[in-house]
Parts: C-alpha cells; structure tokens; sequence
C-alpha cells in the first residue's frame, strides 16, 4: 500500500459528524506510518491534516502501560484506555489539539478541535500502531462503525472499534464525548449502537 496522507471520502455536511459513515480504507494512513512518523486529522472532517509521531521516550511510556501483558481481554481494555489517552495527550502538546474539548463543542474555524470523525481517525490509527507494536494479545483493530442517519432521529456518530479475538464480541473505542486526552469510553459496541452517551 503506497504511502498517502489520511483522506476522507464521505460527503460531510452540517457538522462532520453528520457524515453517513465512514470507510476504513478511505481516511487510514498507509501501512508504512510508525510511532515515530504519522499523519493525524484535526480541524472537524480531517479538514486539517498534520504529520507527527511520537518521540522515542514517548513510545517507551506508551509500550510500558502493556507491561506485564494482559492476562485477560478486560485488563487489555483497560490498558488500550490508559494508552490512548497518553497519546493523546503526546500529539496534543505537539499539534496543538490539547485544547480540543468534548463533542466537538468549538467553532469549525478551529482547526485544534476534532470532531467525531477526526477521532475515528487518529484512534483507529493509534489502535494500529499499538497492534503493529505487539501490544495487543487479545484483540485486533476493526473497522469502524455508525449510528444515526437524521432520518431516524439520531445524529450521526462514528467510532474506532476493537473485537476481542477469542469471544468475537466488538467494543467501541471512543474519545469523542471526552476532552483531549482524557480516558475514552471502551463498551460493547452493540450498546453504542443502541445510543449509548455518557452521563452528565
């Protein structure tokens, strides 16, 4: 797969968020992106597009949260929690999105905030690196999934996803109704489906 910076396809209108879904191969960066050397969606709709990585120290952080490996699937959610929120937290201070805050609730002239489609973008391929690193044993990244077509009362939504290799089950992996850097949400992703938002 040749190297390409992340694209989106999908006819975006209202928010980005208001896309109809997303295809996984239309947005990912190649398989040549490194912790040390990818390319991150911010702005809303990956409207901006901004080539990072992560240091050689900062990597180190990232890999010592998978140490000892999970003995279980559920102690590896809470690790793959704990590692998104740190890198996260790395490319923020780095890019500029540290200031990106929940649901997207900024101007679309900002180009620090991300929308619901930048962070299934930029988890999606944090979930690879991590995988492509050795540090998931029971789980593989999958594409990811849509609720909410304004036909049918919903606004639209999608998330990056997980699925737990020996039960097959799918969970969600979504840092959208969070502020950067904060500990995303990982549930099943038949319960997202279903509308799952968090508590205020």
């Amino acid at each position: 797969m040749k190297h390409a910076a992340l694209l989106l396809t999908t006819t975006l209108f209202l928010s980005a968020c208001g896309s109809t879904g997303i295809n996984l191969n239309a947005y990912r960066d190649s398989s040549s992106a490194t912790p040390q050397q990818f390319t991150m969606c911010h702005g809303q709709g990956c409207t901006t597009q901004t080539r990072t990585g992560f240091t050689k120290g900062e990597w180190t952080k990232i890999s010592a949260l998978f140490k000892p490996k999970a003995k279980s699937a559920s102690t590896e959610r809470d690790q793959i929690k704990k590692a998104i929120a740190m890198m996260e937290r790395f490319t923020g201070a780095r890019v500029g999105t540290r200031v990106d805050k929940a649901e997207a609730k900024a101007p679309k002239s900002d180009i620090f905030q991300m929308d619901c489609i930048d962070e299934t973008a930029n988890t999606t391929q944090y979930l690879e690196l991590l995988a492509r690193g050795g540090h998931l044993k029971w789980h593989r990244v999958t594409a990811p999934v849509h609720r909410g077509y304004f036909v049918d009362g919903a606004w639209p939504h999608n998330t990056a996803t997980i699925t737990d290799q020996k039960s097959g089950v799918a969970y969600v992996v979504d840092s959208f109704y969070f502020d950067n850097g904060q500990t995303p949400v990982i549930i099943p992703a038949k319960d997202w489906l279903a509308g799952w938002k968090p508590k205020r």
